[in-house]
Parts: structure tokens; C-alpha cells; sequence
């Protein structure tokens, strides 16, 4: 396990950090998923998901909440990004992907990466469409894909394409940040993360991005003692209808000694990964 320096901090300023360190972000989205990271020397900036969007028909499209008008195209546009390198939509769920449509609008997208698989959700679908519409890339991703940057080499290690439940068809990455493992899950069930650490028996990973926000149909105890990670990130909203994440989920974490962070209470959760000194993180309160 890599060691790091935490430091908890309730300024939500942007830090000025030299662009020779990678940044790892989970930015507070409320309940659901959004990562940006930034590899150094501007060799990457890759999100993946992009928060999600309180949907009611009675209201007008633009009175609907949508956590990428409020939280996340600011946050980006406060770092002076302009171009995504790599949009990643994990899966099709609205808590994931219902900020992507009005993210393509305000910034360039190199590539669209999306999952391979029998079948799209509408969401997905009116995503492919405008993006087919404007020329951008799209990859559909799948296990054994890989891409290498300066600093980072990031793999996928599902879906297979056959996946039949909406939760197991998202994209898992392992990600090698300079010397510091990620893996970043979806909402993949126990079930998937079975088949993972089957077909990847020696796979670790110093940060482990929790499946399903803590939701107890994931993150088994065979899983955490496998990747023996230092530390759980969790994507939660406050208060949020679903009680994730669940009270058996952190006591898993507890048992195994695992270091948890999560956005309901400690705000944007960010890893400052120096090729030299290691990791840092930090936590922003809104």
C-alpha cells in the first residue's frame, strides 16, 4: 500500500497545483458519479461520468436540476479547461450520464468513450446521436482496451459486451498513476466484481473508487481483501432516498482497515499524485 499525506481543508478555491503532478477528482455531484483527472504536462484530461439530473416532467428543460449546470461545468471552467480528451460514461444510469448532453455542449470532446454492449439506453443513445452529429470520436470500450499517457497507464477490464444487468455493463478501469493504483468501478454488483478478480487474480490497487455510491450490492469482502486497498472513495449525495451508502458497506471497509472518504461528508475528494514525493490528498468542503 502507497503511503499519503492527508490534509483536510474546508477552502473550495482552486488550488494552484505545478501541472507536473497528476490530479485525481471526485468532484461533489450529490448522488452520483463524476472524476476528472488530469495527467501532467496536459498529456490527458479524461472525466469520467458526469453526475446526474432530478428529472420532473412538469417542469420546463431549463428549470430541471442538472449537477453539471450547477457544479460541474463551473468547477471545470474554473480550471481554464476547454477540452476533454476523454468523456467516459461508465453506463447509461441518469445518476452517471445525465449531465453528458450539456456537457457536449460547452466544451470540446476528443472522444467519446462508452461501454460495449447488446443494448443502449435512450440516454446513451441520444448522447451516441449527437455526438455522431458534431464528429466526435466514440469508442466503445471493452475488457482488455488500454491506453498510456505520460505518467498513467489505464486499462479496462470490463464490460465483455454480453453483460444482460444495466449495473454490470459498466466500464471498469485500472488506472497506474505514476506509482499509485485506482480502480474505478461503475456500479458494478459482487457478482462482477467475482468475475474480476477471477480473470485478474493478482489485481491490487491503492484507491478504490466504490461501486453503486456504497449501495450493498457491491463491494464484497473477498473483493476488498483482494485489492487491499488504502483507501474508498465514495460518490454519495446528502441525505440521499437510497441510504447509501449502507451501513454493511462501511463496516466491510472498517473490518479490513480501509481509509474511507466520501463526498456527503467530506466534500470533493482529490489525489495530488507527485512523480517524485507520491500522493497527497486533499478534501474541499462546498
Amino acid at each position: 500500500m502507497k503511503a499519503f499525506v492527508f490534509i483536510m481543508t474546508l477552502s473550495s478555491s482552486v488550488l494552484l497545483i505545478p501541472n507536473v503532478n497528476s490530479i485525481v477528482t471526485m468532484i461533489d455531484i450529490g448522488q452520483g458519479d463524476s472524476i476528472l483527472i488530469q495527467m501532467p504536462l496536459n498529456k490527458g484530461t479524461y472525466l469520467i461520468d458526469t453526475g446526474g439530473a432530478d428529472w420532473d416532467q412538469e417542469k420546463d428543460e431549463e428549470d430541471q436540476y442538472i449537477a453539471a449546470r450547477s457544479i460541474l461545468i463551473p468547477y471545470l471552467k474554473s480550471l481554464g479547461i476547454t477540452k476533454v480528451d476523454k468523456l467516459i460514461i461508465t453506463h447509461g444510469d441518469l445518476d452517471h450520464a445525465g449531465g453528458t448532453l450539456l456537457l457536449m455542449e460547452e466544451f470540446k470532446i476528443s472522444e467519446l468513450v462508452l461501454g460495449k454492449k447488446l443494448l443502449f439506453s435512450d440516454l446513451e443513445k441520444d448522447i451516441l446521436g449527437k455526438a455522431k452529429a458534431e464528429g466526435i470520436h466514440i469508442h466503445y470500450a471493452k475488457e482488455g482496451d488500454y491506453w498510456e499517457t505520460l505518467g498513467g497507464r489505464f486499462e479496462i477490464l470490463s464490460p465483455e459486451g454480453k453483460e444482460v444487468n444495466e449495473n454490470d455493463r459498466s466500464i471498469v478501469i485500472k488506472a497506474k498513476i505514476h506509482d499509485i493504483g485506482f480502480l474505478f468501478t461503475g456500479d458494478i454488483s459482487k457478482e462482477k466484481e467475482q468475475t474480476i478478480i477471477r480473470r485478474y487474480p493478482n489485481l491490487k490497487a491503492d484507491v478504490l473508487k466504490v461501486g453503486h455510491h456504497g449501495s450493498n450490492t457491491s463491494t464484497s469482502n473477498i473483493f476488498l481483501r483482494k485489492l487491499n486497498p488504502s483507501y474508498a472513495l465514495i460518490s454519495v449525495g446528502r441525505k440521499n432516498w437510497y441510504g447509501h451508502p449502507h451501513k454493511e458497506v462501511l463496516e466491510r471497509l472498517a473490518t479490513e482497515e480501509i481509509q474511507v472518504l466520501r463526498t456527503d461528508e467530506n466534500g470533493a475528494i482529490q489525489i495530488k499524485i507527485n512523480p517524485f514525493f507520491g500522493g497527497t490528498i486533499r478534501t474541499k468542503m462546498p
